[in-house]
């Protein structure tokens, strides 16, 4: 991969933004984000890819540890805690990160809720279970868990958005156990635990339509 200009200070800036997204994090004996960057050329990737999407508006929309973030698998599966994705993948994950801008504007995702998986490549998506078609695998989708104890009304403002704007984003938005929730910017469409539109909530909340 061909390094970027202006990496070093890049690199500066997304140790800063590493230490202050730990400082909050959740994760119980978590590993540390900047020995990860130390690693390899990580430092140098992971500043390109920032770089990236800087160029689309959008380097601040997560915090880069957050975007990486395989923290869902990764101990299960033997993976690092993050995972870059290839350069021709890093466009995908652009009109996600509008989506998401947009959903933390209306208070639908907050600055607590968490990411635990982002990009994924073919074996840790084999691993963690997704479908072959997983959009985790092109880096256009992203899991989040809420931090709200109760979600419900969380969910149910979500569906009511995704119902009435959804299309305009090309909002996919699934639901899985425990408060987690993905999303992606491939397609209207939604679904529940099993995988399919019987089971989301979406379905059933007609309320805004």
């Amino acid at each position: 991969m061909s390094l970027c200009r202006s990496r070093l200070l890049l690199l500066a800036g997304l140790l800063v933004g590493a230490a202050a997204w730990w400082s909050h994090a959740r994760f119980q004996a978590a590993p540390d984000f900047s020995a990860w960057l130390a690693q390899g050329n990580h430092a140098g990737d992971s500043a390109c890819y920032h770089r990236h999407l800087g160029t689309q508006g959008v380097a601040g929309v997560l915090p880069l540890p957050q975007l990486l973030s395989v923290q869902r698998d990764w101990r299960r599966c033997r993976s690092d805690p993050w995972l870059l994705p290839p350069p021709s993948h890093w466009p995908q994950m652009v009109p996600t990160l509008r989506l998401l801008r947009e959903l933390q504007a209306r208070g639908l995702v907050t600055a607590q809720d968490v990411v635990t998986s982002a990009y994924r490549d073919a074996a840790l998506n084999a691993c963690a279970g997704g479908s072959v078609h997983s959009r985790h695998l092109d880096n256009s989708a992203l899991d989040l868990r809420l931090a709200d104890a109760d979600p419900a009304p969380r969910l149910a403002a979500l569906c009511r958005f995704w119902q009435r704007e959804g299309k305009k984003f090309a909002f996919g938005l699934g639901f899985y156990a425990g408060g987690q929730i993905h999303i992606d910017s491939r397609g209207h469409r939604s679904w529940g635990p099993d995988y399919t539109a019987r089971s989301s909530p979406c379905r059933h909340d007609t309320a805004a339509q």
